[in-house]
């Protein structure tokens, strides 16, 4: 048995080195232990590591997909708060990330990432171990 963790723990995926350390520094700023990473190997790696609480995603992630991180991590956290980030509207990608769980975010720049973050997190409708 793992021991109570102090803060949520937050995964950012993201190729862009400084999208996702905006993305980190703002999930930091909002009390979440957050790490980022560039790519799906290394990502996977972490979730084998512990459970997260959240999850925040480039759609493209070279051979592999945001998705396939969405389903890798509710392996091991039913409960993650799963977002996919994607620079455009994709009805089936939606409908496929909301399968899973998780959210699409429309976003073409960090500073819309975080904005779109900020608002769902905010949600009344957002659900999370850390959101209640």
């Amino acid at each position: 048995m793992q021991p109570e963790k102090l803060y949520p723990v937050a995964l950012v995926v993201h190729p862009n080195t400084e999208a996702r350390a905006l993305v980190v520094r703002a999930l930091r700023d909002a009390g979440f232990q957050a790490v980022g990473v560039a790519g799906f190997e290394a990502a996977k790696h972490i979730l084998g590591l512990e459970p997260i609480d959240v999850l925040v995603t480039d759609a493209r992630l070279g051979d592999f997909h945001g998705l396939h991180l969405v389903l890798l991590a509710r392996t091991t956290s039913p409960r993650v708060f799963a977002v996919v980030v994607s620079s455009h509207h994709d009805a089936l990608l939606e409908r496929d990330v909301e399968h899973a769980g998780g959210t699409l975010l429309v976003a073409e720049s960090a500073e819309s990432i975080v904005a779109g973050l900020s608002r769902r997190i905010a949600s009344p409708g957002a659900s999370g171990p850390f959101l209640n």
